[in-house]
C-alpha cells in the first residue's frame, strides 16, 4: 500500500503530493489539466491546486493508498440533487439532458486539455441517476 503526504503550501491554494515513485499515480495526477498541477524533480514533489486535491485524493484511495494529511470527503448524496451535476439535470430536465452531457463531456472529459476527472465522473453517475 502506498502512503500520499498532502500538504497545504502557502496561502492554501496550492498543496503539496509526495509518493514513493508509482506510474499509476502519476498517471492519475497527469489526469489534472496541466495549469493545475507542476512537477518539481529537484524536490520530487508534484504541487496541485487546491481544487482538485479531494477528487485526485478519491481516485488514490480507490488504488488502494492511504491518504495523510487531507480529511476523508463528505460522500455525495446519492439522487439527493444536491450536487452540482443533479442539480444541473434537474434544471435542463429530461429534454436537454443528452444534449447538456454530451456538451460537458467534451470539456470535463479526461482526455481533453481541459479534463478533469473527478467532474467527469459526478457528472456521469448523476446522469445514470436522472435518467
Amino acid at each position: 500500500m502506498t502512503a500520499v503526504k498532502f500538504e497545504r503550501v502557502g496561502a492554501g491554494v496550492m498543496f503539496s503530493v509526495r509518493f514513493a515513485y508509482n506510474p499509476a499515480l502519476v498517471d492519475l495526477v497527469k489526469l489534472i489539466p496541466g495549469h493545475a498541477r507542476k512537477w518539481d524533480p529537484t524536490g520530487k514533489v508534484w504541487t496541485v491546486q487546491a481544487h482538485y486535491v479531494h477528487g485526485l485524493a478519491a481516485d488514490m484511495r480507490a488504488r488502494g493508498c492511504t491518504i495523510i494529511g487531507l480529511d476523508q470527503p463528505e460522500p455525495p448524496t446519492p439522487g439527493g440533487g444536491t450536487d452540482w451535476a443533479s442539480a444541473l439535470f434537474t434544471r435542463v430536465g429530461k429534454a436537454r439532458a443528452d444534449s447538456v452531457f454530451r456538451a460537458l463531456s467534451k470539456i470535463l472529459h479526461p482526455d481533453m486539455e481541459t479534463g478533469d476527472s473527478t467532474l467527469q465522473r459526478e457528472l456521469l453517475e448523476a446522469r445514470e441517476r436522472f435518467r
